[in-house]
């Protein structure tokens, strides 16, 4: 699915300005891509939605910071990325694996 930037920074003004439909819609649009990257860099489907779901959360509370509301889809995915990462810290998996994720991701 391709996704139509314009839109994108359109509803993220609004979800700046507290529209939480917006916010749903942005969900909508990015949650699929979103979750395939969290799927394939954590490799556990049920750790990958509670990825997602700390990915949602973290933007809802801080998209007022987001500067530049065209670049939501990457901010997002920085966010998703810093989340996934800290999980896998976290499971404190060796660090051989650690860096052949981080060189599948790139």
């Amino acid at each position: 699915m391709l996704l139509d930037y314009k839109y994108i920074a359109a509803l993220a003004i609004r979800a700046q300005n507290n529209d939480s439909i917006a916010f749903t819609e942005l969900y909508a649009l990015t949650h699929q891509k979103e979750y395939a990257f969290a799927c394939n860099y954590l490799k556990d489907p049920v750790l990958a939605q509670d990825a997602i779901q700390e990915t949602y959360i973290r933007a809802y509370k801080n998209i007022s910071q987001l500067k530049d509301t065209s670049r939501f889809v990457s901010w997002l995915h920085s966010i998703n990325f810093r989340v996934c990462y800290t999980m896998l810290e976290k499971k404190k998996i060796p660090k051989k694996i650690l860096e052949k994720n981080l060189t599948a991701t790139s």
